[in-house]
Protein backbone atom coordinates (compact mmCIF):
# COMPACT_ATOMS: atom_id res chain seq x y z
CA UNK A 1 0.00 0.00 0.00
CA UNK A 2 2.49 2.19 0.71
CA UNK A 3 4.79 1.49 -2.39
CA UNK A 4 1.70 2.37 -4.33
CA UNK A 5 1.58 5.67 -2.74
CA UNK A 6 4.86 6.19 -3.42
CA UNK A 7 4.92 5.22 -6.90
CA UNK A 8 1.86 7.88 -7.15
CA UNK A 9 3.83 10.97 -5.37
CA UNK A 10 7.34 9.70 -6.53
CA UNK A 11 10.46 12.29 -6.81
CA UNK A 12 8.84 13.71 -10.55
CA UNK A 13 4.87 14.12 -9.90
CA UNK A 14 5.30 16.00 -6.51
CA UNK A 15 6.40 19.65 -6.08
CA UNK A 16 9.28 19.40 -3.22
CA UNK A 17 7.54 21.18 -0.80
CA UNK A 18 4.81 18.89 -0.72
CA UNK A 19 7.01 15.99 0.02
CA UNK A 20 7.53 13.88 2.95
CA UNK A 21 10.57 13.61 4.79
CA UNK A 22 10.47 9.87 4.47
CA UNK A 23 9.81 10.28 0.39
CA UNK A 24 12.53 12.83 0.25
CA UNK A 25 15.20 10.23 1.72
CA UNK A 26 13.31 7.64 -0.12
CA UNK A 27 13.66 9.44 -3.76
CA UNK A 28 17.20 10.78 -2.51
CA UNK A 29 18.37 7.53 -1.64
CA UNK A 30 17.56 6.16 -5.44
CA UNK A 31 18.68 9.22 -6.70
CA UNK A 32 22.06 8.56 -5.50
CA UNK A 33 21.70 4.55 -5.81
CA UNK A 34 21.19 5.02 -10.03
CA UNK A 35 24.34 7.85 -10.05
CA UNK A 36 26.75 5.06 -7.97
CA UNK A 37 25.50 2.26 -10.44
CA UNK A 38 26.37 4.84 -13.83
CA UNK A 39 29.06 5.96 -12.40
CA UNK A 40 30.40 2.42 -11.58
CA UNK A 41 29.67 1.26 -14.87
CA UNK A 42 31.60 3.69 -16.42
CA UNK A 43 34.66 3.47 -14.41
CA UNK A 44 34.33 -0.59 -15.43
CA UNK A 45 34.31 0.65 -19.14
CA UNK A 46 37.07 2.78 -19.05
CA UNK A 47 38.70 0.28 -17.19
CA UNK A 48 38.67 -2.82 -19.50
CA UNK A 49 39.15 -0.89 -22.68
CA UNK A 50 42.15 1.27 -21.41
CA UNK A 51 43.94 -1.21 -18.70
CA UNK A 52 45.34 -4.08 -20.73
CA UNK A 53 46.53 -6.12 -17.74
CA UNK A 54 42.84 -5.86 -16.88
CA UNK A 55 41.39 -6.63 -20.22
CA UNK A 56 43.35 -9.92 -20.59
CA UNK A 57 42.12 -11.48 -16.78
CA UNK A 58 39.12 -10.73 -17.15
CA UNK A 59 39.25 -12.34 -21.22
CA UNK A 60 40.75 -15.11 -20.04
CA UNK A 61 38.64 -15.73 -16.60
CA UNK A 62 35.24 -15.12 -18.37
CA UNK A 63 36.20 -16.95 -21.72
CA UNK A 64 35.21 -20.48 -20.70
CA UNK A 65 31.74 -19.06 -20.05
CA UNK A 66 30.74 -17.29 -23.02
CA UNK A 67 28.84 -20.72 -24.87
CA UNK A 68 26.94 -22.20 -21.58
CA UNK A 69 25.80 -18.19 -21.55
CA UNK A 70 24.49 -17.73 -24.90
CA UNK A 71 23.38 -21.03 -24.41
CA UNK A 72 21.28 -20.22 -21.69
CA UNK A 73 20.22 -16.76 -23.30
CA UNK A 74 19.20 -18.96 -26.50
CA UNK A 75 17.18 -21.60 -24.87
CA UNK A 76 15.28 -18.48 -22.68
CA UNK A 77 14.63 -16.66 -26.13
CA UNK A 78 13.56 -19.64 -27.92
CA UNK A 79 10.92 -20.68 -25.36
CA UNK A 80 9.40 -17.00 -25.10
CA UNK A 81 9.37 -16.38 -29.01
CA UNK A 82 7.50 -19.55 -29.38
CA UNK A 83 4.58 -18.78 -27.49
CA UNK A 84 4.06 -16.00 -30.28
CA UNK A 85 5.45 -17.24 -33.19
CA UNK A 86 4.89 -20.83 -34.69
CA UNK A 87 8.00 -22.89 -34.01
CA UNK A 88 8.90 -24.01 -37.65
CA UNK A 89 8.91 -20.31 -39.16
CA UNK A 90 11.72 -19.74 -41.06
CA UNK A 91 13.62 -17.00 -39.40
CA UNK A 92 13.35 -13.99 -42.22
CA UNK A 93 16.88 -12.56 -40.52
CA UNK A 94 18.90 -15.86 -41.64
CA UNK A 95 19.49 -17.37 -45.01
CA UNK A 96 21.77 -20.12 -46.13
CA UNK A 97 23.42 -19.70 -49.34
CA UNK A 98 23.60 -21.86 -52.38
CA UNK A 99 26.41 -23.69 -52.32
CA UNK A 100 28.40 -24.59 -55.56
CA UNK A 101 28.06 -28.08 -56.56
CA UNK A 102 31.18 -27.80 -59.11
CA UNK A 103 34.06 -28.56 -56.49
CA UNK A 104 32.60 -31.86 -55.96
CA UNK A 105 31.59 -32.40 -59.72
CA UNK A 106 34.78 -34.46 -60.72
CA UNK A 107 34.88 -36.13 -57.46
CA UNK A 108 33.95 -39.85 -57.40
CA UNK A 109 35.03 -41.87 -54.25
CA UNK A 110 32.10 -44.24 -53.96
CA UNK A 111 31.56 -45.54 -50.59
CA UNK A 112 29.27 -48.33 -49.22
CA UNK A 113 27.05 -47.77 -46.02
CA UNK A 114 25.93 -51.17 -44.73
CA UNK A 115 22.32 -50.23 -42.63
CA UNK A 116 19.26 -52.59 -41.55
CA UNK A 117 17.10 -50.98 -44.10
CA UNK A 118 14.01 -52.75 -45.81
CA UNK A 119 14.44 -52.57 -49.61
CA UNK A 120 12.20 -50.21 -51.33
CA UNK A 121 10.60 -50.87 -54.46
CA UNK A 122 10.59 -49.18 -57.64
CA UNK A 123 6.67 -48.98 -56.99
CA UNK A 124 6.98 -47.73 -53.22
CA UNK A 125 9.41 -44.61 -55.31
CA UNK A 126 6.83 -43.61 -57.60
CA UNK A 127 3.79 -43.42 -55.23
CA UNK A 128 6.23 -41.18 -53.10
CA UNK A 129 7.05 -39.13 -56.12
CA UNK A 130 3.23 -38.59 -56.50
CA UNK A 131 2.44 -38.19 -53.49
CA UNK A 132 5.28 -34.97 -53.51
CA UNK A 133 5.25 -34.42 -56.91
CA UNK A 134 5.70 -30.43 -56.55
CA UNK A 135 8.39 -30.77 -53.67
CA UNK A 136 10.59 -32.88 -55.52
CA UNK A 137 10.11 -31.74 -59.18
CA UNK A 138 11.35 -27.83 -57.18
CA UNK A 139 14.34 -29.14 -55.59
CA UNK A 140 16.08 -31.85 -57.80
CA UNK A 141 17.47 -29.32 -60.01
CA UNK A 142 19.70 -31.69 -61.93
CA UNK A 143 19.25 -35.39 -62.53
CA UNK A 144 22.11 -37.45 -64.90
CA UNK A 145 21.51 -40.89 -66.27
CA UNK A 146 22.96 -43.37 -68.20
CA UNK A 147 19.82 -43.48 -69.83
CA UNK A 148 19.67 -40.30 -72.72
CA UNK A 149 15.58 -40.01 -72.27
CA UNK A 150 16.09 -38.97 -68.89
CA UNK A 151 17.20 -35.66 -68.08
CA UNK A 152 14.52 -34.43 -65.38
CA UNK A 153 13.85 -36.21 -61.90
CA UNK A 154 9.64 -36.50 -63.89
CA UNK A 155 11.02 -38.68 -66.70
CA UNK A 156 12.45 -41.33 -64.23
CA UNK A 157 9.42 -41.89 -62.65
CA UNK A 158 6.71 -41.29 -65.43
CA UNK A 159 8.60 -44.05 -67.46
CA UNK A 160 7.45 -47.74 -66.46
CA UNK A 161 10.45 -48.27 -64.22
CA UNK A 162 10.03 -52.40 -65.25
CA UNK A 163 11.74 -51.19 -68.54
CA UNK A 164 14.60 -49.19 -67.07
CA UNK A 165 17.45 -52.71 -67.48
CA UNK A 166 19.28 -52.21 -63.08
CA UNK A 167 22.51 -53.54 -64.89
CA UNK A 168 22.57 -50.81 -67.91
CA UNK A 169 21.16 -47.52 -66.28
CA UNK A 170 22.53 -45.46 -63.56
CA UNK A 171 20.88 -42.59 -61.91
CA UNK A 172 22.10 -39.72 -59.87
CA UNK A 173 19.79 -36.63 -58.42
CA UNK A 174 21.88 -33.79 -57.74
CA UNK A 175 20.10 -31.41 -55.31
CA UNK A 176 21.59 -28.58 -56.15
Amino acid sequence: MFCRRLRKNTCSSMPIKQRTKAQYRICTARNVFVLFLMILAMFIYILLNVHQPTTSFVLRNVQYLTYPILKIIRYLSVRQLSKYFHPLTENPYFYVADMECWPGENVHVPFIVKTQQKLVTAQELQQMYKENKKILDLEARRVKSTNLSISILQDVFEHELRYLTPSKTHISWLAC
